[in-house]
């Protein structure tokens, strides 16, 4: 179960984070994008610990508030530079 969290962490952690860092050069709110990683940051530790526990929705839930947080982080940084 842990190999398959560590996996799961591996492939959605990395591009979280790289969007987090693009999108940190030209956000056009920095207050938005403050609370994007922080969003995103709880969700995926609160993500990790629904798996371990296996627990769901919970699990879904933290998955989507992650992936809703990447997304807006990208189209924070994609107004920022228009």
């Amino acid at each position: 179960r842990w190999q398959r969290i560590v996996h799961n962490d591996l492939e959605n952690v990395f591009p979280g984070l790289l969007v987090a860092w693009a999108a940190l050069f030209s956000p056009a709110s920095v207050n938005v994008h403050c609370v994007c990683i922080i969003a995103f940051t709880g969700a995926r530790v609160l993500h990790t610990v629904t798996y371990a526990k296996e627990r769901q929705p919970g699990r879904a839930i933290m998955w989507c508030i992650a992936a809703v947080s990447a997304l807006v982080m990208c189209i924070n940084g994609c107004i920022g530079v228009l």
